[in-house]
């Protein structure tokens, strides 16, 4: 389980008085929700594994482009629901 995952879940506990195995359904769901809709949680600041997988996307691409990094970046920092 995610790290993000089981802070949402504690989070939800304390302000919806409900249980924390309650809660983590409605945890998975919502980032569900959220990578369904075209959308990532993805750290404030690039992880070495972002920059690794950034790095070797951008040499990998002949053409250079900054749309490779990023996604790269952004695959690489996902919160996995």
């Amino acid at each position: 389980m995610s790290e993000l995952k089981e802070k949402m879940a504690w989070w939800m506990r304390d302000a919806c008085e409900l249980t924390h195995d309650e809660c983590l359904p409605l945890v998975a769901a919502a980032l569900a929700a959220i990578e369904d809709s075209g959308y990532a949680i993805v750290p404030s600041r690039e992880t070495t594994e972002q920059l690794k997988a950034g790095q070797r996307a951008w040499n990998a691409d002949p053409a250079k482009l900054s749309s490779t990094l990023y996604r790269a970046m952004v695959e690489a920092g996902k919160v996995k629901p």
